[in-house]
């Protein structure tokens, strides 16, 4: 009998782990620089917008999580991480477009979650609570944009009813698998 070894070699390994080293303190010396020359410089904070980039890189690129690393989990945490970005942008440089930019995006990560979702349901069934926390978010930022700021533009509607579409199919394939993740999840 021979035996296969599937594991990356120890060299591969290694390396990355140096690479990733010499990345960390790339970044942290960003992180530390920035902010610094944005003080002595003055004038809008740009130094939070590269600090939340640069934290974007190192959690989406560098550093995954061990634990519920599949490709719905990455999909909503970049989504997440791609909306503070833009938030930041708004706050801080005064872009005017967040009404309009915000809503596409977060219609897109909707509609992508969705499709990988509804590829492989039994599979992805256990990877349902990213996509329900996501898909919350949009629900609430779509009534609050809505109905409160008062903003009616078509990305804000395509995202408001494509986010109750996604929540409702997933409640209707799933039925009482649905409430048993839910369980699962809250300790009900």
């Amino acid at each position: 009998m021979e035996i296969e070894i599937i594991y990356p070699s120890i060299k591969k390994r290694v390396k990355r782990q140096q690479l990733n080293l010499i990345i960390s303190y790339l970044m942290a010396a960003a992180a530390y620089i920035c902010p610094i020359i944005n003080l002595l410089v003055g004038g809008k904070a740009w130094s939070a917008i590269v600090l939340w980039s640069l934290w974007m890189i190192w959690t989406n690129i560098f550093n995954a999580p061990l634990v519920e690393d599949n490709l719905i989990s990455r999909t909503s945490r970049l989504a997440f991480d791609c909306a503070v970005l833009l938030l930041l942008i708004e706050l801080f440089l005064k872009s005017g477009w967040l009404g309009f930019v915000l809503p596409i995006v977060c219609f897109g990560a909707i509609i992508l979650l969705g499709v990988f979702f509804f590829i492989n349901i039994p599979k992805q069934k256990q990877n349902l609570m990213p996509m329900i926390w996501v898909d919350l978010g949009a629900i609430v930022g779509f009534i609050f944009v809505f109905f409160v700021w008062k903003l009616k533009s078509w990305p804000v509607i395509s995202l408001g009813i494509s986010s109750i579409t996604l929540l409702i199919a997933s409640v209707a394939v799933l039925r009482k698998s649905f409430w048993l993740e839910l369980k699962k999840r809250f300790h009900l």
